[in-house]
């Protein structure tokens, strides 16, 4: 009795017990998403889809193969909590289908968690996200429920950006 008492009290503590396993498992684990829950900083880039491999001029302006052709925009304590609590949620998500859609990515969300990096990249086109964990990738998932909620926090962070300002 008391081993199963510590094993729940272990769960509750860790917020393990509520977790939907398709998100841990997109995420590529608990540790990922307590990590996108109390981030140091996430940082918003703008990137070129078109671009993905080829070498780049300057090797430190890339994201995992995606040359950056924005400034970094740093998100608020405010929008750090939207972004964590929209990528948590297991209705942001479509497990059950699959597009036939090229993944072409033009944002990019790079999360710093201790001395974890995350980055959650954004194809609004297909609506469809990839997680990626210190460089490799974790997840990929559509993410048509919650389309409306990335785009208008990317509308938020470039508004001088036609292409973003443009989404729906």
């Amino acid at each position: 009795m008391r081993t199963c008492l510590f094993l729940i009290a272990v769960g509750l503590c860790t917020g393990c017990a509520d977790r939907d396993a398709r998100v841990v498992s997109l995420f590529g684990g608990e540790q990922t998403l307590q990590a996108l829950a109390t981030p140091k900083s996430v940082a918003a880039y703008r990137i070129d889809p078109e671009s993905y491999g080829q070498a780049a001029a300057n090797p430190g302006k890339v994201l995992v193969g995606y040359p950056i052709t924005s400034p970094a925009a740093q998100l608020s304590a405010d929008q750090m909590k939207q972004l964590a609590t929209i990528l948590a949620d297991p209705g942001t998500y479509s497990f059950e289908i699959a597009k036939g859609c090229e993944f072409r990515p033009g944002v990019a969300l790079v999360a710093q968690a201790g001395k974890q990096e995350v980055i959650v990249l954004l194809c609004f086109g297909c609506s469809e996200l990839a997680i990626y964990v210190e460089g490799t990738k974790v997840g990929h998932e559509d993410m048509d429920n919650a389309h409306a909620q990335f785009a208008k926090l990317a509308k938020q962070l470039f508004p001088n950006d036609k292409e973003i300002q443009g989404l729906k």
